[in-house]
């Protein structure tokens, strides 16, 4: 069991482990993918809200930072990709701690926080609403939202923002500045990183997906999955249904012990 505490609300979400089972459903890297990943995995929350509620009301904002704690519980801190460079058309290499890219987000957050909220962070039926030095109240962004927000257009999201995450419009301050403050007080782990191609040294921007990357890792290691049942199957004689229950950790722990004694 995995206990993760929320940054924007006081609540705790206690998780189940990762196993074969779950990384079997994961087939891209859309809302809807790792929002059934979270509902399989949530176990229990320390408020009084529904699990399947709670997991569509998280708002994105939290999502991508409890996506960021399973990446570093599962996989480790370090990401690492290999984009193609746009000036000599290589790959090179880029590397960074998702723990300092936290932080990061958290800082930037924190100084806008304080700079047009007015009051603490408010639980109201699971949503974080802030109210800010203006007067007006907003509500964080969520996965409910983003499924409501699927293929419509721009007009039409700004249309259901105002709407619906616009809570009380009591200023002066026009509709477009309340839903850049919306993005301003949404801090998703979703941003263009400066990098430098080692080849030509040429400056580039790589996007950085936190859900994009975890559900990815857990993708290319879907490949080994088959491999791993087939060892600790032959090892151990332990049917399909016992090794897909194992969690993810205990999984590679297992094959690493059988190569290692195996020479």
């Amino acid at each position: 069991m995995y206990s993760y505490h929320c940054h924007f609300y006081p609540a705790v979400v206690s998780l189940r482990p990762i196993n074969g089972l779950v990384e079997q459903t994961v087939t891209n890297t859309s809302t809807r993918t790792v929002l059934a990943l979270l509902d399989e995995l949530l176990e229990a929350t320390s408020t009084d809200i529904e699990l399947k509620d709670f997991n569509l009301l998280l708002s994105t904002a939290e999502r991508d930072r409890l996506l960021a704690e399973l990446h570093i519980q599962y996989f480790g801190d370090e990401v690492v990709a290999y984009p193609f460079c746009s000036l000599c058309d290589e790959k090179y290499e880029v590397r960074f701690s998702l723990t300092k890219f936290k932080e990061t987000s958290n800082n930037d957050f924190q100084s806008k926080f304080d700079e047009y909220v007015e009051a603490d962070q408010l639980l109201d039926n699971g949503t974080c609403v802030f109210e800010l030095k203006s007067g007006d109240c907003i509500r964080l962004i969520n996965g409910a939202d983003e499924i409501n927000l699927e293929r419509t257009s721009k007009e039409s999201a700004e249309k259901y923002l105002l709407e619906n995450c616009i809570l009380e419009h009591r200023s002066d301050l026009p509709k477009e500045r309340l839903l850049s403050l919306l993005d301003d007080l949404n801090p998703v782990l979703d941003e263009t990183i400066q990098t430098q191609c080692a080849n030509c040294c040429g400056e580039q921007q790589l996007q950085f997906s936190t859900q994009a990357y975890f559900l990815e890792k857990i993708m290319a290691n879907q490949p080994s999955l088959n491999s791993d049942i087939h060892l600790i199957a032959s090892q151990y004689q332990w049917s399909l249904s016992e090794i897909l229950k194992l969690s993810t950790v205990q999984r590679h722990n297992f094959v690493e012990l059988i190569v290692s004694e195996r020479g």
